[in-house]
């Protein structure tokens, strides 16, 4: 599972890595390569704009993510 945060002003992390959409879209395409069947979880801020929002969900659909869930609980850093 690959668990990816968007904070309020967009930027994308996965872990403590930082990835602009590009490079997030060659690390989903690597690691659906490896493993078809990964999956994503996604946790956005909740003053995320949603344009934003549908940007990184566009993201994982065009690398090959299929199972993908937003999850309510974004992290408090």
């Amino acid at each position: 599972n690959i668990e990816i945060i968007v904070n309020k002003d967009g930027d994308v992390y996965i872990g403590m890595q930082r990835y602009s959409l590009t490079e997030l879209t060659l690390f989903l395409q690597k690691r659906t390569a490896e493993n078809p069947h990964a999956s994503a979880f996604l946790s956005c801020d909740k003053e995320l704009a949603f344009k934003k929002f549908v940007e990184v969900m566009d993201v994982l659909n065009k690398s090959g993510i299929r199972n993908a869930a937003v999850k309510h609980d974004y992290p408090q850093n």
